[in-house]
C-alpha cells in the first residue's frame, strides 16, 4: 500500500511540473522568429555592402580628380616625356572604369597617342557609370597648368560644368560628382 501511495505521488509531482521544458510549438515558433531575424540582418548587411562599395568609388574618383589637378598646378612630368600640358580623366557612360592620362599632345582631351602615360582604374564590382551631365557618351575633364585652367570635353566656358552619376547596378543607390570650369570638384 505505501508503495502505491509513493508510486501515485511521485506520477502526480511529474505530470504537474509543468514547465519544465518546451513543447514543440514553441520551439518551432522561437526557430521561426531567429530565422527572420536572421534573414533581415543578411538583407541589411547585403545593403550596407552596396552603399560602402559605392560611396568608396566615389571618394576615389574625386581623390584621382584633385590628385590630377594638383599634379597640373605643380607641373610633374613623367621620367619620359620632356613636355606635359596637363592632366586628365576621361570617363565614359556605363563604364565601370576611368582612365587618367597626361596630355602629350596639347589637345586638352584623352587620345590614343597618350596610351603611354595613361592609368585605368576599375571601379568596385557592381558600380558603374550611369549618366553625364551634359548628356555625352563621355566626358574628358582636363587640367591645364599652372593655374590650373579646367576643360570639360575641350571648352573651358566659364560657368560650364560637368556630372558624372556613379550607380549601384540593379538599384536606385547613386552618389553625384560634379566639376565646375572653376575647378571646383564636389
Amino acid at each position: 500500500m505505501l508503495k502505491q501511495v509513493l508510486f501515485h505521488r511521485l506520477s502526480k509531482k511529474n505530470a504537474n511540473s509543468g514547465g519544465a521544458g518546451f513543447t514543440l510549438v514553441e520551439l518551432l515558433v522561437v526557430i521561426f522568429i531567429m530565422g527572420l531575424l536572421g534573414s533581415m540582418v543578411l538583407a541589411n548587411f547585403r545593403q550596407g555592402e552596396r552603399i560602402y562599395s559605392l560611396s568608396g568609388a566615389t571618394r576615389k574618383l574625386v581623390s584621382d580628380l584633385r590628385r590630377i589637378q594638383n599634379l597640373s598646378m605643380s607641373g610633374v612630368k613623367s621620367e619620359t616625356e620632356d613636355i606635359v600640358y596637363g592632366y586628365g580623366i576621361y570617363l565614359k557612360k556605363d563604364g565601370s572604369t576611368y582612365t587618367i592620362f597626361m596630355d602629350k599632345n596639347n589637345n586638352k582631351t584623352f587620345q590614343p597617342s597618350d596610351d603611354l602615360s595613361k592609368e585605368t582604374v576599375v571601379l568596385p564590382r557592381g558600380i558603374k557609370i550611369s549618366t553625364i551631365t551634359p548628356v555625352s557618351s563621355g566626358l574628358d575633364i582636363f587640367f591645364l597648368p599652372p593655374a590650373p585652367a579646367t576643360y570639360l570635353n575641350g571648352s573651358a566656358n566659364p560657368g560650364q560644368s560637368a556630372t558624372v552619376t556613379l550607380e549601384v547596378e540593379g538599384t536606385s543607390l547613386k552618389e553625384m560628382v560634379t566639376v565646375t570650369s572653376a575647378g571646383l570638384i564636389q
